[in-house]
């Protein structure tokens, strides 16, 4: 069989616009540490008239998913890609690091995410480490992920489940896919992230994620 690549993605894809199929592949790849696929779809990206800005929020807050290695390397790539295509690379603006900001805005976003769940999610955390659902909360939702910018709620949240599938982080990936079918995502746009995420990632990883959002969208 011949290997699924970008342009067979996008080719097939009617839910998702090949824009955001680009920056989907993007973070698959840099979790992955594909970066000769990180720079063609930046690339491909950058030619579809793709926001830089959306690009830096994306590849930045995989840094939760895969390490500030993944991000670091990968904001290299796309910086290079940007200066190729005259474009500059980076925030919007730059926020400071405010707790006081932070935890609310995080708690706020947590509730949105994982719903009625949320609670009792917080208080598995407090049980397995302290340190872990404080930090969830101010680093992971609150500093990163509900950070102000030009990239979109489901856009975050799309993003987190590739970054996710491809890693084989199953129960997290059942979260935020639970999130973004409460935000009335379709199950057909879900399949279309996941192909995204099955041109970098194992077999096992991307089964395994096809069976989760079945399971979530309640199909067969």
């Amino acid at each position: 069989m011949e290997p699924l690549t970008f342009d067979h993605v996008t080719a097939r894809a009617r839910a998702l616009s090949p824009q955001v199929l680009a920056l989907l592949s993007a973070v698959a790849a840099e979790v992955a540490g594909n970066h000769t696929l990180l720079a063609e779809v930046i690339g491909g990206y950058f030619r579809l008239g793709g926001n830089p800005s959306v690009l830096y929020e994306a590849l930045l807050q995989t840094y939760l998913f895969a390490g500030f290695p993944a991000a670091i390397e990968a904001l290299k790539v796309a910086h290079r890609c940007a200066a190729e295509q005259g474009l500059a690379m980076g925030p919007v603006a730059i926020e400071d690091y405010d707790v006081r900001r932070f935890i609310p805005r995080g708690e706020a976003l947590f509730a949105r995410v994982y719903g009625e769940q949320a609670g009792r999610v917080r208080d598995r955390m407090q049980e397995l480490s302290p340190e872990l659902d404080a930090w969830m909360i101010t680093e992971g939702y609150g500093k990163v992920l509900s950070r102000p910018g030009p990239i979109t709620f489901v856009e975050r949240e799309l993003c987190a489940a590739v970054a996710l599938a491809v890693a084989g982080w199953l129960p997290q990936l059942r979260s935020h896919l639970q999130a973004l079918a409460r935000e009335g995502i379709l199950f057909d746009a879900i399949c279309e992230a996941l192909d995204v995420a099955a041109l970098v990632a194992s077999q096992e990883h991307i089964k395994s994620a096809y069976h989760v959002a079945r399971a979530v969208w309640h199909r067969t």
